[in-house]
């Protein structure tokens, strides 16, 4: 489940990120999770893509 406060630490991140690096692309979040995400709402804007542990034995 996402919280608000994990959603701007994310955020925060994705910046430091782009300022270190210096990068003007986009940069995708994922998640890597064992059963996927609650959805509430918040990753929504801030999650491009999430995998599951199933796609692990495929």
């Amino acid at each position: 489940m996402f919280l608000a406060h994990y959603a701007a630490e994310l955020r925060d991140k994705i910046s430091l990120f782009k300022e270190i690096t210096g990068t003007r692309k986009a940069v995708f979040l994922t998640m890597i999770t064992t059963y996927g995400l609650t959805r509430t709402g918040v990753e929504g804007a801030l999650v491009q893509n999430e995998l599951t542990m199933d796609v692990l034995f495929e």
